[in-house]
């Protein structure tokens, strides 16, 4: 049996300046004794706008400061939600590696889905994809620590181009990942992914006993299908825990903050309705606490075996490792007997004061923790073989390609969202799916990047280019546009620029004439034509017959719309654009030309 520390940084109301630096100077003192007495790992969570039970938004600054107070402690950063609108994969490697790094290769990652509506609706994530976004976002996490180079993905959630993540972490082929299990069934998902579980719901240990037989059977069988390119098989507890000489004394210094910790989590997930700024959560949790189940009356000095939750005539309660040496020796022993191979203790929590959580995990590590110490390993729980068969249930990686590379003019090319962005939102070519290549084959994700590359680079170009007209449109009148832009050098730019945009693939297949008749304050008509082929486009100072497309407008106001200074449904809905012929293509000309249409 081994055993942690899991920290959410709490800090209920009411706040005095200088709260939050006296929280996270207790944490790391704490830190640093937990690896004193012998603790195996403190796992830090990051979590976003849940005032009072998390302050902790910034766990990799947190653990990077302990990887310089500690010197055995493993540092789990986690649990962390994933999900592409919050963090993106190639930031998130980095932070683990350069962690890792500093921490001589002591770091976990335990990470879940975002369901948690205090992100979700901030940052806008999908709740209907939030699983599949997890998944997709830890392998490529996992292949970005462990590849050298990271050679891609083109996936549905994630698409990167391929990239080497340094510095590369201190573990090979990268740290152990885990899940935050919130409820009983999520293990079965750790387990098929690969995964240690750090369970939060509170399990009994004969609960317990269940969960660990049924992870250990998934592991072990042909659904696991790795996430990772190394499996953690290990199953750890989360209860909270204070540790005194007497009973009472336990239960004073601890329960409050134990209960809260659990009211808070129920608050954001399950009941709560959260005002930003206002809802004070620890005067809600005085008040409603016994109608919610955490009953501080029926949690009593009794000397008995201690459990996790309690009904007390007719109250219920929660109590977890709140008790004596003895006492939470016997439920410790009592999780062992169940296959449990880790205690993560919350020992910081609520109002508790600091001292008392620094006593308590004194009195732990000379009372409790030399009992377990020399325990058996259970590593070999499941068997090599069947760890050997997961991994080679793996997905193959995209192959490298020797000739890719980017240049400092590449324009984005992954998208955080289930569908690809719109190819008329700016002179990039935005994301796409991987294009084919001659033979109906996909291509690789490095082939696609570098088309993409070539793309970029002559859309770059043309962006400066579109940048120095807009301004100068912006500081011009009508005559003068006409006498500048609108010259025939002018008008032969601009519509080359326009030819040389022309995406086929956006066509649709279309191909034929777009006729532009655009009239001078003068009275003058300037007709020019625009060819579309299968291959590209042309454009010629005359009127072809029978064009696909009519477009009439001012002469200025097509220089305001190639300058992107006019709206073209605007333009039409008010009169100064008149469009004839075929609608279809024309609302496709947006697609097909970029900026101009």
């Amino acid at each position: 049996m081994r055993f942690g520390l899991l920290y959410e940084q709490q800090l209920p109301r009411p706040w005095t300046p200088g709260d939050d630096a006296a929280l996270l100077a207790a944490t790391l003192e704490q830190l640093a004794v937990a690896d004193r007495i012998g603790l195996h790992r403190a796992w830090v969570g990051g979590r976003h706008f849940q005032e009072e039970r998390s302050h902790s938004s910034a766990p990799v600054a947190v653990l990077a400061a302990a990887s310089q107070r500690t010197d055995r402690l493993r540092l789990g950063l986690g649990p962390l939600a994933l999900a592409t609108a919050i963090r993106h994969p190639g930031v998130l490697a980095g932070e683990i590696a350069t962690l890792d790094v500093l921490a001589d290769g002591r770091v976990d990652l335990a990470t879940s889905p975002c369901t948690v509506g205090a992100e979700v609706g901030a940052f806008g994530v999908d709740r209907g994809t939030a699983v599949a976004q997890w998944s997709e976002q830890l392998e490529v996490v996992a292949r970005l620590l462990a590849e050298r180079p990271f050679t891609g993905v083109d996936g549905r959630h994630v698409r990167m181009a391929p990239r080497a993540v340094v510095p590369a972490p201190a573990q090979a082929p990268h740290p152990p990942l885990w899940m935050a299990c919130g409820r009983p069934e999520d293990v079965r998902v750790a387990a098929e992914r690969g995964l240690g579980v750090l369970a939060h719901w509170l399990p009994e240990p004969q609960e317990a006993a269940e969960w660990v037989r049924e992870y250990r059977e998934v592991l072990g069988s042909d659904r696991c299908v790795p996430c990772g390119l190394v499996i953690s098989p290990a199953f750890a507890v989360v209860l909270p825990l204070h540790v005194h000489e007497d009973e009472q004394e336990a239960i004073d210094r601890g329960i409050d903050g134990a209960q809260f910790d659990a009211y808070a989590r129920e608050h954001y997930e399950t009941f709560g309705d959260h005002r930003p700024g206002t809802s004070d959560l620890w005067a809600e949790f005085l008040e409603r606490r016994e109608d919610v189940g955490f009953s501080r009356e029926a949690v009593r000095a009794e000397g008995g075996p201690l459990q996790l939750k309690l009904l007390q005539d007719g109250r219920a309660s929660l109590r977890g490792a709140i008790g004596t040496p003895e006492q939470v020796r016997e439920l410790v022993a009592r999780y062992a007997e169940a296959g449990v191979d880790e205690l993560v203790f919350v020992a910081q929590s609520g109002r508790t004061a600091p001292e008392h959580v620094l006593a308590s995990l004194e009195l732990f590590g000379s009372t409790v923790l030399p009992g377990f110490a020399d325990a058996a390993s259970r590593a070999d729980a499941v068997p090599a073989a069947a760890i050997a068969a997961a991994l080679a249930r793996r997905p193959a990686r995209p192959l490298a390609d020797g000739g890719y590379a980017f240049g400092p003019m590449d324009e984005a090319a992954a998208s955080g969202t289930d569908a690809p962005a719109s190819s008329s939102s700016g002179p990039g070519p935005g994301p796409a799916a991987a294009r084919p290549v001659p033979g109906g084959q996909p291509s690789s994700p490095a082939q696609t990047w570098r088309t993409d590359r070539v793309r970029t680079l002559r859309t770059a170009a043309q962006a400066h280019g579109t940048r120095a007209l807009k301004t100068f449109v912006q500081r011009s009148d009508d005559r003068r546009l006409e006498r500048t832009v609108g010259s025939s050098r002018g008008l032969a730019a601009v519509f080359s620029a326009m030819a040389s945009r022309f995406e086929p693939e956006a066509a649709a297949g279309f191909t034929g004439d777009l006729r532009y008749e655009l009239r001078g304050g003068d009275g003058g008509l300037r007709t020019w034509t625009v060819t579309c082929r299968l291959d590209g486009a042309s454009a010629v100072a005359s009127a072809r017959p029978d064009p696909a497309v009519t477009i009439k407008l001012a002469l200025a106001d097509f220089v305001r719309l190639a300058a992107g200074e006019l709206d073209p449904g605007k333009a039409l809905l008010t009169g100064r654009l008149d469009l004839e012929g075929d609608f279809a293509v024309a609302t496709r000309l947006g697609e097909m030309f970029g900026e101009v249409g």
